[in-house]
């Protein structure tokens, strides 16, 4: 293993201290005292970072400060400006970027902006989306910023694009422009785009053709009328024989997103790719249609299929289609060597009913108490919910109090909330302070969240004490279940690890570019890291994988033409190696290759584990920090399934 590079060992203590940001520069090492000197410095590099740190912060002042350098004479200077002004969500940024981008904006400045604005919740960005879709130059991002907006702003996208249709994305000689109208149509479906997202299905890219097939998907809140319904199924019949695996699972998904008979014989034929990916969301797709012409041939590869992801997903779907047919392969499941394969057996046993609930039941019981893997331990027990009886009661409360695992107690108190067990609430308030520290955090949260919902008003003091918890997610939970006791909406999570606009200082390091390789089980995958971006995810990554954290770990989530996520080291997707790190939205967008951090439900818990994307995903840009991508071993990516593993990690500084 290579030795530790010393600029990652300064970005690692930076990290710990809770520093804010860092980059790289060769010309200027030298501590920069305040944003506000920062900003006016002669070197761009310091520049740079300085205006990216004040959007992050989003602090009084922001918008202010980054408004005039739109018009900055270096164009990364007014870029980074532009995207910044984004990714403070001040509802004042949208009509500051239209107003202060000169006439003669350079696109990459105008394109900056429109990311950014993914990031805002505000009505009033997508106004500035849709006047920045109308300009001749066609921002890249814009479609997929509308895409993101629209997913996280939480009120639902109009059925019809606010303004003349951008069909110039869907004609225009750039790939990436043509697919970014497929996502728009992921959000915006506007009959007016069905017979340009028709002619994209046969685009001589494949991403363009993912995207027009996306696109083309029914929606559930907002259907189209039949005659445009019967269009878009019919061109999505037509590419159920695409040559490319993630185009046929982007077709599957949207066949299945149609309530129609016709949708069915293409899904079975997709059970039979050669692509354990298009296999595995084809089961999803025959599950969602509950089509029970499939369900001998789910069973037979639930049990055969050589793909952990194909085995469970089958008999997940199976349970699906014929809940009463799929207990038969409980027997089968439990006897796979793959953890994952015998979770899916705990969401057949918990959809038993009738004479055969009751054994079913204490089957779950003896898994929550025996497996050897805590993903079986921790699934078994969920599966419990809606189930009654001492038995249940009594398994529930064995978890919640003697248990030592943080995600099992965690799961054990949400079932035992569910399931109205207020009888087990004394024995939830003492798991606050039996699990401490941030190991302990996800036993927190969830007996937070199970008080909340049982709804004992002498335990508000005990949430409240809370709300100074170390772990960010800890804290917004009692946030959340205070106004839940209250009546009241709940609040947006209180950002963590980020200081004010003058408090933050800014240090710039040398450096020289990183690779780190991962060793898997299928291949190496090598991955240029992105320290100017996101230096505390690049250092603490760094750190990790030096110390040996990533060894011997497994994939252990696997989502067909979406990511692969592993790194985790409980093996469940639960761990975090105790750390959790603040957001750093940047510019890198979600596309195939692009590495990820996941996170929970607040934005500033990032922890250790690491997700590789297999195609673009809009709406995740600026919401997951993405600190690099692959630039070897984009083929072993699309390899890697549920339990493969990262066999080493070596890290390999690179010459400028």
């Amino acid at each position: 293993m290579s030795r530790v590079p010393t600029f990652a060992i300064v970005l690692s203590l930076a990290a710990l201290a809770g520093c804010a940001q860092t980059t790289s520069s060769r010309r200027d090492s030298r501590p920069i005292a305040t944003r506000a000197d920062a900003l006016n410095a002669d070197n761009p590099d310091i520049r740079r970072t300085a205006i990216r740190a004040l959007g992050r912060s989003a602090g009084p002042g922001a918008v202010a400060r980054l408004t005039p350098l739109l018009a900055d004479d270096d164009p990364s200077i007014a870029a980074e400006a532009a995207f910044a002004l984004g990714i403070t969500q001040d509802p004042d940024a949208p009509g500051a970027l239209m107003g202060g981008l000169p006439a003669d904006a350079p696109l990459d400045v105008v394109d900056a902006g429109a990311l950014g604005l993914g990031y805002q919740k505000g009505a009033s960005a997508e106004a500035v989306l849709v006047a920045l879709m109308a300009r001749d130059d066609l921002p890249p991002s814009a479609p997929g910023a509308m895409f993101s907006y629209y997913r996280w702003r939480g009120s639902p996208a109009p059925t019809a694009y606010p303004g003349t249709p951008p069909l110039g994305y869907a004609t225009s000689k750039d790939a990436a422009r043509r697919a970014g109208f497929g996502h728009l149509a992921r959000a915006v479906k506007d009959a007016r785009f069905v017979p340009a997202l028709s002619k994209l299905l046969r685009d001589d890219d494949w991403e363009v053709r993912r995207g027009a097939a996306l696109g083309l998907a029914q929606s559930t809140k907002t259907p189209w009328s039949a005659a445009v319904a019967t269009t878009a199924l019919g061109a999505l019949r037509g590419a159920a024989k695409d040559l490319d695996p993630r185009v046929m699972v982007a077709v599957c998904r949207a066949l299945s997103s149609y309530d129609h008979a016709s949708v069915v014989a293409p899904l079975l034929a997709a059970l039979a790719h050669k692509d354990f990916n298009v296999r595995a969301a084809a089961a999803q797709s025959l599950a969602r249609r509950k089509a029970a012409g499939a369900a001998d041939d789910l069973e037979r590869l639930a049990k055969t299929d050589p793909s952990v992801s194909v085995r469970a997903e089958s008999a997940t779907a199976l349970t699906a289609i014929d809940a009463k047919r799929a207990q038969g392969l409980v027997d089968a499941l439990l006897a796979d060597e793959a953890e994952f394969v015998r979770a899916s057996a705990c969401g057949i046993l918990g959809a038993a009913e009738g004479d055969a609930e009751e054994a079913a039941i204490a089957r779950l019981i003896e898994l929550a108490e025996s497996d050897p893997h805590v993903r079986v331990r921790h699934t078994a027990l969920g599966s419990l919910e809606g189930k009654q009886g001492d038995a249940v009661t009594a398994a529930l409360r064995r978890a919640i109090e003697k248990d030592q695992d943080p995600v099992v107690v965690a799961v054990a108190c949400g079932t035992a909330a569910a399931n109205g067990l207020e009888e087990l609430a004394d024995a939830i308030v003492i798991v606050t302070w039996r699990f401490l520290g941030m190991k302990g955090a996800d036993a927190r949260e969830s007996a937070i969240d199970a008080l909340a919902t049982l709804g004992r008003p002498d335990d508000r003091g005990i949430i409240t004490a809370l709300l100074e918890d170390e772990n960010p997610s800890v804290a917004w939970a009692a946030e959340k279940a205070l106004a839940k006791y209250a009546g009241m909406e709940a609040p947006e999570p209180r950002r963590a690890g980020v200081r004010g606009v003058e408090q933050t200082d800014v240090w710039v390091e040398a450096s020289s570019p990183i690779d780190m390789v991962l060793h898997t089980s299928r291949g190496a995958i090598r991955l240029r890291l992105d320290p100017e971006q996101a230096p505390l995810h690049v250092a603490h990554v760094l750190t990790h994988a030096l110390a040996g954290g990533y060894d011997g770990l497994t994939w252990h989530r696997v989502v067909p033409d979406f990511v692969i996520q592993g790194g985790c080291p409980r093996g469940d997707g639960s761990g975090s190696a105790g750390v959790s790190l603040p957001l750093e939205p940047t510019r890198i967008v979600y596309e195939r290759g692009v590495l990820g951090m996941p996170r929970s439900g607040h934005p500033d818990s990032g922890g250790c584990q690491l997700f590789i994307m297999h195609s673009r995903a809009p709406h995740l840009d600026l919401h997951y920090t993405a600190f690099g991508r692959v630039v070897e071993g984009l083929d072993v990516v699309d390899l890697l399934d549920v339990d493969d593993r990262i066999e080493r990690v070596t890290v390999e500084p690179l010459a400028r």
